[in-house]
């Protein structure tokens, strides 16, 4: 048994450890967020004519190992680095460790890995969509966190957990428009290698609509709680996918 942590105790150590590991994972969530986005835009103007849902739908093939463009390197570092976040709640139980973790953060953590490992291996092209935006986020909301751990208490913490939100809704969005196509060609008498891009799609359709559509319950919850619940204190902020 391991012995149990001074929770009354100076941890000023822990606490350099936690702003460096947040600035760590801020920095790798931009460096993500641009080495995807900027080759995923140019493929958007050059080969779909700013046509987002056909990017979605990606029927082209455009985008694929074989071509070898940076985004895909991009895609590997994003699915490695879930298993980093992991790591957030190694660090979440020594800091807090007379509270239970959330449901919400070991849940988002276990499936969203899960989840993007299976897109990975499927090559389903809206995943490139999942990454920009969950990047997105997680750049301000590491950065978010790196502040707290300075004794910072941003005001903007409003608008990151609609921002969380938003990522949910605008998941969900992308997954119906890559079903459309797909069931669209595929009515079309299309086959499986001249339809949207994706090896499993009624698989890896169905296991995003429940992971997202779980994550917009779980989210709206803790918003609808902390900002217009009773005044009893909020635990720690569980962090987005």
């Amino acid at each position: 048994m391991l012995p149990k942590p001074d929770k009354n105790a100076s941890r000023p150590i822990l606490k350099t450890v936690m702003f460096l590991w947040n600035i760590f994972l801020c920095i790798l969530s931009l460096a993500m967020l641009l080495g995807t986005a900027i080759p995923y835009f140019n493929l958007l103007k050059n080969e779909y004519n700013y046509s987002m849902p056909g990017l979605i739908c990606e029927q082209k093939k455009a985008v694929g190992a074989a071509e070898g463009y940076p985004h895909i390197v991009w895609a590997y570092i994003f699915a490695l680095s879930k298993y980093l976040e992991l790591f957030d709640t190694v660090l979440l139980v020594i800091k807090h460790p007379d509270r239970k973790v959330p449901f919400l953060h070991w849940f988002h953590h276990l499936t969203v890995l899960c989840f993007t490992w299976y897109a990975v291996y499927t090559q389903y092209a809206v995943g490139y969509c999942f990454i920009i935006m969950n990047s997105l986020i997680h750049t301000f909301m590491y950065y978010y966190y790196a502040l707290t751990e300075l004794g910072f208490r941003p005001s903007w913490n409003f608008l990151l957990t609609i921002g969380q939100i938003s990522q949910m809704i605008l998941g969900i969005v992308c997954n119906v428009i890559f079903a459309m196509k797909w069931f669209e060609n595929k009515e079309k008498g299309l086959s499986i290698d001249e339809n949207c891009t994706c090896y499993a799609p009624y698989e890896i359709m169905l296991s995003c609509v429940l992971m997202y559509g779980s994550y917009l319950y779980l989210f709206v919850d803790f918003f609808v709680r902390k900002y217009f619940g009773s005044s009893k204190p909020v635990v720690a902020k569980p962090k987005s996918e």
